[in-house]
């Protein structure tokens, strides 16, 4: 392992961590060779690296170095000012995070590979303990060095006058880290340095941006429309993941099967990506029904059944689920009840519902109200498409599409 700290005057790091519009994400890829030409005209541009989600295509970092804070200040003061940037900024929604970082230290374990997976995390230490972390810090990446785990890098910032700091962790793809975090939680070293953090503020697993492909999200772009007042939609045969339950949508069995279905999507991620098929992971969906043909309101919460989804490419086949299944069910438990299936298309009646899950019924009265005054017919379930997280929005934020079947 090598590792290496700052010895002259420190370049300026400037991290963005941003989310966009959920119908701007193809025009943002689209313009961004453009900005990326732009920006590296700049005095004091180095690099610019970008970066994408790996379970929410609608969040992106840019991470760019410049030869000095004036120089990345200067550059920003231009940006605000060229009218060329105002219409890529107007897709941005949220700004998570803008930050000028300071380099403290780097581990560089393959100098020579980037690796496909980079991990954003953001903490804070009391000024006190830095040391006695620093110290703990390179003990534990030396026993990953040596212990071969797929770790390429790390590269560790401070943010001047706070107690915050940041590291971007490289791996050589998305299995191997998920992999090492299951080994490593509980490992003494590991509890020796987490235990001088005072709060771990942010986490992220990000992909680098590449805009050669076409993104899965790209070829189903439609799929993800929806309006405040009812419609009549055909909805496209998809293939998909799924798992079944029931139980109350607060239970455990429900929150370990949410966890088990994204955990087996990135993994058939990174699986399908090292054949050169990449996608963007789709959003989860779920559908709701009571048994015996009973309304969902007339049945207690934890007699609720539930089938949650996560849409694929055409490209994923059955020996793909399978693979997955014999190479990671000792780990993930729940990969046993992972099922691969196909749906055909049919025609269905969707809104979108902006707000609390727990205030739909309104948003449902549009719906079956539609049907009604169009002579349609209900043929299946309660259908939801969750378009954000309900960990990263607030309540009145949330967007959730919901559907019936009709006929």
């Amino acid at each position: 392992m090598k590792s290496s700290q700052v010895t002259e005057t420190p370049k300026s790091y400037e991290l963005a961590l941003f989310k966009l519009n959920q119908n701007e994400v193809n025009t943002y890829q689209k313009s961004y060779s453009q900005f990326y030409k732009d920006i590296s005209s700049f005095n004091g541009y180095e690099e610019l690296q970008t970066y994408q989600q790996v379970d929410d295509h609608t969040i992106f970092l840019d991470f760019c170095a410049w030869k000095s804070l004036a120089h990345a200040e200067s550059a920003s003061d231009k940006v605000k000012k060229d009218e060329r940037f105002a219409q890529l900024f107007s897709s941005i929604e949220n700004v998570l995070m803008f930050e000028h970082l300071t380099f403290k230290e780097s581990f560089d374990f393959a100098p020579e590979s980037q690796g496909d997976l980079l991990e954003l995390h953001v903490y804070k230490v009391e000024n006190e303990n830095r040391d006695a972390l620093y110290r703990a810090r390179h003990q534990f990446f030396s026993q990953l060095d040596n212990d071969n785990v797929g770790l390429l890098g790390i590269d560790c910032f401070e943010l001047d006058g706070t107690d915050v700091l940041v590291d971007l962790v490289r791996w050589e793809d998305l299995s191997k880290a998920q992999l090492a975090h299951m080994k490593y939680h509980g490992h003494e070293k590991f509890n020796n340095m987490f235990s001088l953090i005072r709060s771990f503020e942010l986490f992220k697993q990000m992909e680098k941006l590449d805009l050669s492909r076409e993104t899965f999200s790209q070829q189903t772009e439609a799929y993800y429309q929806a309006n405040d007042t009812p419609e009549k939609v055909m909805r496209a045969a998809r293939n998909m993941i799924s798992i079944l339950g029931q139980s109350s949508w607060e239970s455990e069995t429900f929150a370990s099967s949410i966890a088990g279905i994204y955990q087996f999507a990135k993994l058939l991620k990174v699986e399908m990506s090292l054949k050169n098929q990449n996608f963007v992971m789709a959003h989860l969906e779920a559908k709701w029904w009571a048994e015996g043909g009973k309304t969902l309101d007339s049945v207690k919460p934890d007699e609720w059944c539930w089938k949650l989804m996560i849409p694929v490419p055409d490209s994923v086949v059955f020996s793909d689920i399978d693979e997955i299944k014999l190479n990671y069910q000792t780990h993930f438990p729940t990969f046993d009840r992972i099922v691969f299936e196909s749906e055909k298309a049919h025609n269905e009646v969707r809104i979108l519902h902006k707000g609390s899950y727990m205030q739909e019924k309104d948003s449902i009265e549009k719906i079956f109200n539609f049907i009604g005054s169009n002579d349609l017919k209900v043929n299946g379930v309660h259908h939801e498409i969750y378009l954000n997280d309900p960990k990263v929005v607030k309540e009145e934020d949330l967007r959730t599409i919901i559907s019936y079947n009709v006929e």
